[in-house]
């Protein structure tokens, strides 16, 4: 009967490998691959909405993470399939898996050495010279091992010194990033450091399995996997606790957004509509006291009263179409647009163009309201911060999404501080009400483009 302890091991190996049955590595480096492409899409969708320098590098820090565990995936898989050898296989990937590891570890931990620090020439020192360590434990390692693995078929790579390169180089890089991290305060700056911390461990393990000849690798390997998957895990947290309080500041600032607006009705309210019906309110006293004492109006009297009630319809009909244009009552989106453009050019006196090559059909009038807001706000700060001579928006399908592009000629904008401004960010919580993605780049040629890509439906126009 096994000890509880045993069974634990046992339980761990099924999903983190190190004993047992081959096809427990597959679910290993399966997992494994699985978590760094989570991470790698969701490091590629963070870095079209914010291009920034730590998301460039966990893109290529979770790539490397994913063809190691691609390439050992592949290896144990044609082993188990007895497609090749493995002790001719042994020959080669050994060093590259090690490498490959280190690397994505590396990477990893100077982008958020970059972040946290607020330090990218400290984070590129650190990864240069990981980077370059690396490079020579491989080649070190590579030749040296190919060469002794055909004399001596039955040994294994961590019996050699190979193994112990890698390793105490990985506990030493990833030691520093570790202690320059842990030193500032913030959750993120905890979690990080726990992730690296289980990388950390993952690496001196094996140093300990290697000290005591390998005599332990069936209790401590599934215990060092388990660190690494987890480690993974960890980052991929990161993402999702960052989301959660994006999230909860767009709505912070939508809320903000909205009493503005609300005050602003007031305001026009207060000076413009009301003020016009207090003074037809004197003017109709004025005409009834006239009448009570039996003088007729004269009818210049009753035309002005007429005018000023006209003025007052005009002005509160501009305020209703302002909350919400009367175009997109009945969906149409299209009419919503071209209206828009034509007020934006009268506004800031530049032209305003729409190109719609679709129309689209069963679209919702929230969606659609989302929609003429987050254009509206877009098109807006191309008219006042671009310099632009002319402002086109367009709206064509691609493949089952409805694209809407608006694009400017301008000297171009500020990205980042256009990222992180209030309308920008107001776009964006309104584009993931409607599971749309939202992108502003800079244009080739000059001027800036923010697109929105939108699941909807469309129907091709001639």
């Amino acid at each position: 009967m096994e000890t509880f302890g045993t069974y634990l091991i046992n339980l761990l190996s099924q999903f983190a490998g190190g004993r047992g049955e081959l096809g427990n590595e597959l679910v290993r480096f399966g997992l494994g691959a699985f978590f760094w492409v989570i991470l790698f899409a969701a490091a590629r969708t963070r870095n079209r909405e914010f291009p920034a320098q730590r998301e460039k590098l966990l893109l290529w820090g979770f790539m490397a993470g994913f063809i190691r565990e691609a390439l050992m995936f592949v290896v144990f898989s044609l082993i188990i399939l007895g497609y090749v050898d493995p002790t001719r296989i042994h020959a080669f990937y050994p060093p590259a898996e090690h490498a490959l590891l280190m690397i994505s570890v590396v990477v990893v931990s100077a982008a958020f050495l970059q972040y946290i620090l607020d330090n990218q020439r400290l984070a590129m020192r650190y990864m240069n010279i990981g980077l370059a360590s690396i490079a020579v434990s491989y080649l070190a390692t590579f030749f040296w091992w190919e060469r002794y693995i055909i004399d001596h078929p039955m040994s294994k790579f961590g019996q050699v010194w190979c193994d112990w390169v890698f390793h105490i180089l990985g506990c030493l890089l990833i030691a520093y990033a570790i202690s320059r991290i842990i030193k500032k305060p913030g959750w993120i700056c905890r979690v990080v450091g726990l992730a690296l911390l289980l990388f950390f461990l993952n690496e001196f393990l094996k140093l300990i399995d290697l000290s005591l000849r390998e005599r332990y690798e069936s209790i401590l390997a599934p215990i060092r996997h388990g660190f690494h998957l987890t480690a993974i895990l960890l980052l991929a947290y990161v993402y999702w606790k960052e989301q959660r309080i994006e999230r909860r500041r767009l709505e912070k600032q939508v809320l903000e957004i909205s009493d503005l607006e609300k005050r602003q009705i007031g305001q026009d309210l207060h000076d413009g509509v009301i003020q016009q019906l207090t003074g037809i309110s004197f003017f109709a006293e004025l005409l009834t006291k006239k009448i009570k004492q039996g003088v007729l109006p004269e009818p210049g009297e009753c035309g002005e009263m007429i005018d000023h009630l006209r003025d007052t319809i005009a002005q509160a009909r501009a305020i209703s179409k302002g909350l919400y244009p009367i175009e997109l009552e009945r969906a149409d989106l299209q009419a919503g647009i071209e209206e828009l453009m034509q007020k934006k050019s009268r506004l800031y006196g530049i032209p305003c163009v729409f190109r719609c090559r679709s129309e689209i059909s069963d679209c919702s009038i929230e969606t659609t309201m989302h929609i003429y807001r987050i254009l509206q706000e877009a098109i807006s700060n191309a008219a006042r911060h671009s310099g632009a001579g002319e402002i086109i928006v367009e709206m064509y399908p691609k493949d089952d999404q409805m694209v809407f592009e608006i694009l400017d000629n301008g000297s171009g904008v500020d990205l980042q501080a256009i990222r992180e401004g209030m309308g920008m960010q107001t776009m964006r919580y309104r584009a993931s009400l409607i599971q749309a993605d939202l992108t502003i780049n800079k244009r080739d040629g000059g001027g800036t483009c923010v697109r929105l890509i939108c699941p909807l439906k469309s129907r091709e126009t001639s």
